[in-house]
């Protein structure tokens, strides 16, 4: 059974909106928390979307990653991870970053993930926050994480400049869809398979090579790109999920 589907072509997002629920719908934090639960109390492995493991499903090429910082950065990483749930990337990747000197892992999420988040998950490690500059006042950060959220936002491109000029050493985007061929940006509605929750919303496809092109007019380089497990078809085309490392360059020249 595919958990979730594509489909559309939407001229804006107004219109793509208004064919979905949105990531707002409270189903999706109440399964998202009863999940995450599960996995604070051992009863799971790991939590992706709200659906639970017995055992953790690693993105390989984001645990390579962090390690990757880690290695650079006097064995810490001081993670920003903007849009990242109820901390899914850091139950799943624990286990390899426990031995390292310093972990902090900042979440910014919408308000009510907040609230639960505070209230029931944070810990010495891992905090909350409902903007990025709450974030950066609690501490400085030494990288991003983006995991399946750039395609989440109604304009992706202006939340990536904005977080490139805060000139954070890396950045991480993880399970980012691209189309395999030269095809423009496309706005499509993902629907969720009802087993799961009911519930759809906007998501974008972007294009490959617009992407590099707009990297190198930043401050940043990639280090390296990764094709994930996720390959979807929408209408016919096909995408790929990619994981991309960027670092800075004045951090890359040392």
């Amino acid at each position: 059974m595919d958990h979730v589907w594509f489909r559309g072509n939407y001229s804006s997002w107004a219109d793509a909106r208004r064919d979905s629920t949105g990531y707002d719908a409270p189903t999706i934090l109440e399964k998202v928390r009863s999940a995450t639960l599960s996995v604070i109390a051992g009863q799971a492995a790991c939590e992706r979307d709200s659906v639970t493991f017995d055992r953790v499903e690693y993105s390989l090429p984001l645990l390579a990653s962090l390690l990757y910082v880690a290695t650079r950065s006097r064995n810490a990483v001081h993670v920003l991870d903007f849009g990242g749930s109820l901390g899914s990337s850091y139950w799943q990747n624990r286990k390899f970053l426990e031995h390292l000197e310093s972990v902090r892992w900042s979440i910014v999420e919408q308000p009510h993930f907040v609230d639960v988040g505070k209230a029931e998950i944070a810990n010495e490690v891992l905090h909350f926050y409902r903007s990025i500059d709450d974030c950066l006042v609690a501490g400085r950060p030494n990288l991003v994480l983006l995991s399946g959220v750039l395609q989440a936002l109604e304009h992706p491109y202006d939340v990536f400049a904005t977080i490139l000029a805060q000139r954070i050493p890396f950045v991480i985007l993880d399970r980012t869809q691209f189309f395999v061929a030269d095809l423009s940006d496309r706005l499509t509605v993902e629907r969720v398979h009802p087993a799961i929750y009911d519930a759809s919303y906007p998501s974008w496809f972007f294009n490959l090579r617009r992407f590099h092109r707009f990297v190198e007019q930043s401050e940043y380089r990639i280090i390296e790109e990764f094709d994930s497990w996720e390959r979807w078809e929408v209408d016919g085309d096909a995408a790929q999920n990619k994981c991309v490392l960027l670092e800075h360059v004045e951090d890359r020249r040392r």
